[in-house]
């Protein structure tokens, strides 16, 4: 029978087990976030040299992960739809203003989202610019999987997919999960701006990982002094 002596030594053993666990856990998620860090950072550097790939159909759409597609090269074959064109909050290198979202219906009769580049207060209204080109997407962009809103009421500030379907009344499930980033245009002063997808990322998950390693170690050492003395 546990005394009320012993009370408070099992407490901080049931708290430093609690403690190993939670921070082995962290460990290994950071170890698992470097990985996919670390691929991530290769292959948005070999961004240039890889040869754009048709962009995926409704068949492999399920099979779609951001570990293994996120920021791959795309050629879209289609026509754009302007009227249905949707205007996301941004704020890029060249201040706040809008991502140009255009449906563009593909040779396949799917649609999927292009987000054309990036227009600033001035160029907002689609008559301050030029129209969308209704033939087919000429330069390759590329795979942005379908963002949700952080936090409730930031929805606008969010690429989602499906609300912007919903806006434009487009059926979910002849769109693509995904969006296309286009790639810089041949003149790079037009508006939308393209070309402004963040690929540089920071790299610090080793460091997070050992950092947490660090502490299940100095739980661990805790735990072994509770139980080899009495509090």
């Amino acid at each position: 029978m546990t005394t009320p002596k012993r009370l408070p030594r099992l407490f901080a053993m049931a708290a430093c087990v609690l403690l190993v666990a939670t921070f082995s856990a962290l460990a290994l998620w950071q170890w698992q976030r470097l990985q996919w860090k670390e691929a991530l950072l290769a292959r948005v550097a070999g961004i240039d040299r890889e040869a754009a790939s048709p962009a995926p159909g409704p068949a492999v759409w399920a099979g779609l992960h951001r570990a293994d597609d996120e920021y791959r090269p795309l050629a879209v074959q289609g026509r754009f739809d302007p009227a249905r064109e949707q205007l996301v909050l941004a704020s890029t290198v060249l201040g706040r203003g809008h991502w140009v979202m255009t449906p563009l219906r593909t040779d396949g009769g799917w649609w999927v989202w292009v987000n054309r580049g990036f227009v600033d207060e001035a160029h907002r209204d689609a008559a301050a610019r030029p129209a969308a080109a209704s033939a087919e997407l000429a330069r390759p962009g590329l795979l942005r999987l379908s963002e949700r809103p952080w936090l409730p009421g930031l929805e606008r500030a969010s690429r989602d997919v499906a609300r912007l379907s919903a806006a434009a009344g487009l059926s979910a499930d002849q769109v693509a999960p995904y969006f296309v980033d286009a790639r810089p245009a041949d003149e790079p002063a037009s508006w939308p701006r393209a070309g402004l997808t963040v690929l540089t990322f920071s790299n610090r998950h080793l460091g997070y990982a050992l950092t947490w390693a660090a502490l299940a170690l100095a739980a661990c050492a805790a735990a072994a002094v509770v139980w080899r003395h009495k509090l």
